[in-house]
């Protein structure tokens, strides 16, 4: 990796109308796209955190992408599913309520960023180092020019509900960073987290895993900063 975009999780667990506690949550069945991915990361940590076993206290099923958990929790066929930013609204706007907000808690975790080999930097440094830069400068741009950022993320996204694109766009400016410097702790939560089926996991190094010289020069040289000038 060798730009950031994310390095923590916004995640919610939407839940049916009447699971109200954690309590309620015992013995559910509760949505994730896939095993071993970010989102099977997030949910355990969320019933964790809630006080329940997410082991033995509740069933984690592989459910797929956001439309299917979203199908499958207004059929009923599961009570819980994990959703990321904008999209737990829809979620919620169904008939669902956010029972654990993981973005409250600001746990490290190395979540989205850049990432290509190390050959290729090495092969192709110049390239490498003008893709980070022009991400950097899209990080300013989020931050000085909301209009601009805006327009983009409607085009992207498909949003066309104003109070919806300025919730996104908020969300996107909290989180965006002036120097994405990967995470050195992000990437141990990682590592920790996939331990007991990945045992090789327990002597890897975070900083194997990402390459921050190309921010560092962009850094040190004062251009992140005169950006915001």
């Amino acid at each position: 990796m060798i730009a950031s975009f994310l390095d923590h999780l916004l995640s919610r667990l939407v839940v049916r109308s009447d699971i109200r506690s954690a309590a309620d949550l015992k013995g559910k069945r509760l949505g994730i796209t896939r095993f071993g991915t970010a989102s099977d990361f997030g949910m355990r940590l969320m019933v964790s955190k809630l006080g329940l076993n997410p082991d033995k206290e509740v069933s984690i099923l592989q459910i797929g992408d956001n439309p299917t958990r979203m199908i499958a929790l207004q059929a009923k066929s599961i009570d819980g599913a994990i959703f990321d930013p904008p999209e737990y609204r829809k979620a919620v706007e169904a008939g669902g309520h956010v029972l654990f907000n993981l973005e409250e808690t600001v746990i490290p975790y190395q979540h989205a960023g850049l990432v290509t080999t190390r050959k290729f930097i090495t092969s192709q440094p110049d390239i490498s180092r003008r893709v980070v830069k022009s991400i950097v400068e899209g990080a300013a741009l989020v931050q000085k020019e909301p209009a601009i950022a805006k327009r983009a993320l409607s085009l992207r996204l498909n949003i066309k509900n104003e109070r919806e694109l300025e919730d996104t766009y908020k969300l996107l400016r909290g989180f965006t960073r002036p120097k994405p410097y990967p995470s050195a702790e992000g990437f141990r939560e990682i590592l920790s987290s996939i331990m007991k089926r990945t045992p090789s996991a327990k002597a890897a190094d975070p900083k194997d895993f990402y390459e921050p010289k190309f921010i560092e020069e962009l850094d040190r040289s004062g251009y992140i900063n005169s950006l915001y000038k």
